[in-house]
């Protein structure tokens, strides 16, 4: 009865070790408005965001803008998850085709500077 037991013990284990380990994907990297700015900061120091874009119009959950060099516009959009952003580039795909993606942040850039910078964050966290 007490190899039983110790079997059952073992056996259970095992089982709560493989589900645990099924089902911890390997995450995207958690970015911040904070890490967008600071990335868009490295092609222009005194970029700030001061505005809002019209985020839901596209889907997302929230969204900044600013200007680079007080002329190009640059936008920020984040999404509740991949899923929600996944969703909404189905509706507005030649729109988003071509905007740069990193975890839940989308950049709306014509700038390919602030593009690259941007995008380099995947590779950062």
């Amino acid at each position: 009865m007490k190899k039983c037991k110790n079997v059952m013990l073992i056996v259970c284990a095992s089982i709560f070790l493989i589900l645990c380990a099924c089902s911890s994907k390997e995450s995207e990297p958690e970015i911040t408005l904070d890490d967008v700015t600071q990335a868009i900061q490295t092609v222009d120091p005194q970029f700030e965001f001061n505005d809002e874009p019209m985020y839901s119009m596209i889907g997302a959950s929230n969204g900044w803008m600013g200007y680079l060099n007080d002329t190009t516009p640059v936008k920020v959009y984040q999404y509740e998850s991949k899923d929600k952003y996944e969703e909404s580039k189905e509706t507005f795909a030649p729109m988003m085709d071509e905007w740069p993606v990193v975890g839940t942040f989308v950049l709306e850039c014509s700038d390919t500077s602030v593009q690259d910078a941007f995008s380099a964050l995947s590779q950062e966290k």
